[in-house]
């Protein structure tokens, strides 16, 4: 009798142990966040627990291994928190919440009048979102925006109300894209420092009204006759202002009135025909801008990989082109090719970049037809081959990541800053630290972001900015370099 109470007893003991304590905290004022759900993950096995006035969580009947805590709410961001249960011992975890800024605002036209549905852009080197205004021309960004540094922007709706013309000469006007405060250039706006639970309230942005331009042009055939009937469009890209279209008359002429300066992408279609064009207003108009229809051409993507022998060499990422975009920030669809051949290709620039391969590969190289490009674009005219070389045996990183809650540390090569291909993220662990493996050998930048993507590059923006504050690093062939960050 005694003997089955002792293995009773140690029984009990032993799922009693299988349990974890964590408590779930507020990481600005490191106060604990009570009635959350709390969700924690083993392969396909969920737990739920709901947190307690000081934030506080238990749950039993846990598996032995490896598991992952993760709570969403509104208002606040997160990385998952992982523990390990292990028998004889109940785990403990932490999970840090950070507070989300709130910036609000109001839209108005020249005239102080509210402008509803506006669009709203808030963008830093590491995020963008995209707000529209109600009724009376408020904007709310609560729950939104990670802490960082972030310019902001408006627009006007499609159709809205042009604003009356210039009093003394007549000339057109239309809503111009104004970044806050009172700027046409993103050069021009201020740089609003979000901080994590500080309130950023009662902005006022005013669109501003700016002369207009014409644009007029012809559309050509293949064979440089008239192409009559053809729709011709203009637009920044999406998603805003709304495509304009108009349609070539029988001498192939076409003409955009009202247009303000900036960048501007010129399309035409007719059939399988194609043509794209883009074209920077600069306070004048523009005359004799042809459009040339040309025909879809094939561009072929091929892998080569060099590793050693006895080596198995697992299926390599896509291939993808992104065809060019403006320097609006509004980028288009991606092209996925993978290691086949795309027939429907048409003139014009594209940004070639490839997923990280599966370790302990590295993308090496990006060639086309053979030879290695220099700059993010390239441009496509015809048939061309494009060939992504993976090798073995890279250089890794690692270190700490002081204040790192939701972010990322980005290695970015310095002879290639603008290449996006040859960019390595690692998400920082929940200790602070971080570990990049399988890095393609070279100078680096490092630049710890506390956010999922660092979009500098892509906008053109905060550039420099985020490169005169970056720490350098030499990455060497199967050597790993220690680096600590802020």
């Amino acid at each position: 009798m005694t003997r089955l109470w002792c293995v009773f007893a140690f029984l009990c003991a032993c799922a009693a142990a299988q349990s974890v304590d964590g408590t779930v905290l507020n990481s600005v004022t490191n106060f604990g966040i009570g009635g959350l759900t709390v969700h924690v993950m083993q392969g396909g096995t969920v737990l739920s627990a709901t947190t307690d006035n000081q934030g506080k969580f238990h749950l039993d009947n846990l598996k032995e291994g490896s598991w992952t805590v993760q709570s969403l709410f509104v208002g606040f961001g997160s990385r998952p928190a992982r523990f390990t249960v292990v028998n004889g011992t109940p785990a403990q975890v932490e999970l840090k919440l950070t507070p989300r800024p709130h910036l609000t605002g109001r839209v108005l036209d020249s005239n102080g009048s509210p402008v509803p549905k506006a669009t709203v852009i808030a963008l830093s080197p590491v995020f963008s979102y995209s707000g529209a205004t109600d009724d009376v021309g408020k904007f709310d960004l609560h729950d939104s925006l990670p802490p960082g540094e972030y310019i902001l922007w408006a627009t006007a709706p499609a159709g809205m109300k042009l604003p009356d013309p210039e009093t003394d000469s007549g000339r057109v006007l239309a809503w111009a894209r104004t970044y806050y405060p009172a700027s046409l250039l993103p050069e021009g706006a201020a740089k609003l420092s979000l901080k994590a639970g500080v309130d950023v309230l009662g902005l006022e942005l005013k669109l501003m009204a700016v002369p207009t331009h014409t644009i007029r042009g012809i559309c050509l055939n293949p064979n440089g006759s008239p192409a009559q009937n053809v729709k011709i469009t203009r637009g920044p890209g999406r998603p805003y202002p709304i495509a304009e279209t108009v349609t070539s008359n029988a001498e192939g002429a076409w003409e955009f009135a009202a247009v303000v300066d900036g960048e501007w992408n010129l399309g035409a279609q007719s059939g399988e025909l194609q043509a794209s064009e883009w074209i920077d207003m600069g306070g004048h108009d523009l005359e004799r801008v042809a459009l040339r229809l040309g025909a879809p051409f094939a561009v072929t993507s091929k892998v080569e990989v060099e590793a050693p022998q006895g080596v198995t060499v697992p299926r390599m990422p896509s291939i993808t082109l992104t065809p060019h975009f403006s320097k609006s920030g509004m980028d288009t669809a991606l092209i996925v090719m993978g290691t086949v051949r795309m027939d429907k290709l048409y003139p014009g620039l594209y940004a070639i970049s490839a997923p990280r391969p599966p370790q302990p590969f590295y993308l090496d190289a990006i060639r086309v037809d053979g030879i290695e490009p220099t700059t993010r674009e390239i441009e496509l005219s015809g048939p061309a081959t494009i060939t992504a070389v993976y090798k073995i045996n890279g250089g890794a990183v690692r270190g700490t990541f002081e204040g790192c809650t939701e972010g990322s540390v980005w290695l970015i090569p310095q002879e290639a800053a603008k290449r996006h291909a040859f960019w390595h993220a690692e998400p920082c662990l929940t200790d602070g630290h971080y570990e990049a493996k399988s890095i393609r050998p070279g100078e680096y930048y490092a630049i710890p972001a506390s956010g999922e993507f660092p979009r500098a590059w892509i906008y053109g923006i905060f550039e420099q900015p985020l490169l005169d504050r970056a720490t350098k690093v030499t990455v060497r062939a199967g050597e790993t370099a220690s680096l600590d960050l802020r």
